[in-house]
């Protein structure tokens, strides 16, 4: 029985679910709590808030299920919940977590991650593990819906059509809030680049001062 549930799709594995089927609704979980992990963590950047609010989306999932609709996709419907979860939390609490987000949760970087090379030198993967940290940094200080609209897009690889349903809101919209996140983190990037020339340019200064104080002109 285990092996021909696994063998359903989302949307059939949730009309079970809409009959009471704990075992469906446990593979379904199991499917997408990786996923809603990464989701909102990114989107929280908090491990331990993003695991309570995994378990409030799940929870949410069930207690809504008679309102899915089998006619569009089960992972719309449910990024929707998650979504929604993630915006009450940052009402509620009014907080934007600025933390370190070094180590992605359970997922490999894409697209807004800087990848190693081959042949990456210690130095240049440290470099390239702290442009992706300020990256994910900046990704927090978004306004909330175009972080929402990033992080499905460039995370999920959600395309605009679903996330516009899971948003609620037009292609053109979101279209228009990606652009304007990439913009900033454009920005972003720009003035941490740019800081850290000037220290560069301190850092050798204050290295050449040294030494010719030490072995003079």
């Amino acid at each position: 029985m285990k092996q021909a549930l696994e063998c359903l799709s989302d949307e059939e594995a949730m009309c079970l679910v809409q009959r009471g089927d704990m075992e469906a609704f446990a593979l379904l979980a199991h499917r997408y709590e990786p996923k809603l992990l990464n989701f909102l963590y990114r989107f929280v950047g908090n491990a331990a808030q993003a695991e309570d609010l995994v378990q409030a989306t799940l929870l949410k999932v069930y207690r809504s299920r008679g309102r899915f609709r089998g006619s569009g996709r089960f992972s719309t419907w449910l990024y929707t919940i998650a979504a929604n979860v993630a915006r009450d939390y940052l009402r509620k609490t009014k907080k934007y977590r600025f933390v370190s987000l070094d180590t992605p949760v359970g997922e490999n970087s894409n697209i807004i991650d800087f990848f190693e090379a081959e042949g990456e030198s210690a130095a240049q993967r440290v470099e390239r593990k702290e442009m992706a940290r300020i990256v994910r940094l900046a990704i927090l200080r978004l306004p909330r819906e175009q972080r929402l609209a990033i992080v499905l897009s460039h995370y999920e690889n959600l395309g605009y059509d679903e996330i516009a349903r899971v948003l609620k809101c037009s292609k053109g919209t979101i279209k228009s809030r990606v652009f304007r996140a990439k913009m900033k983190l454009k920005e972003f990037l720009a003035d941490y680049m740019a800081g850290k020339e000037v220290a560069k340019k301190d850092e050798l200064q204050e290295s050449d001062t040294t030494t010719a104080s030490l072995f003079g002109p």
